[in-house]
């Protein structure tokens, strides 16, 4: 297993987390969120970026990569 492909999922369920908090279904409180976190909301929501369909594909990835590092072992 290739360590930098653990640090790639946990940086995508970082991402999901950003997501969630953007359509507001995350039990997660915005002050728990680092600067640079709250940097990738504020520059979703100026540029009007459909959060929706980038939780759909960021889901769909780290369903991929968990899937292919499980089946490695």
């Amino acid at each position: 297993m290739d360590v930098k492909e653990i640090h790639e999922l946990i940086n995508m369920k970082a991402r999901r987390l950003e997501i969630e908090m953007v359509l507001g279904i995350s039990n997660i409180d915005k002050s728990h969120l680092s600067k640079s976190q709250v940097d990738h909301i504020t520059h979703e929501k100026r540029y009007n970026q459909n959060p929706f369909t980038m939780l759909n594909h960021l889901n769909n990835a780290i369903k991929t990569d968990e899937w292919i590092i499980k089946n490695r072992h």
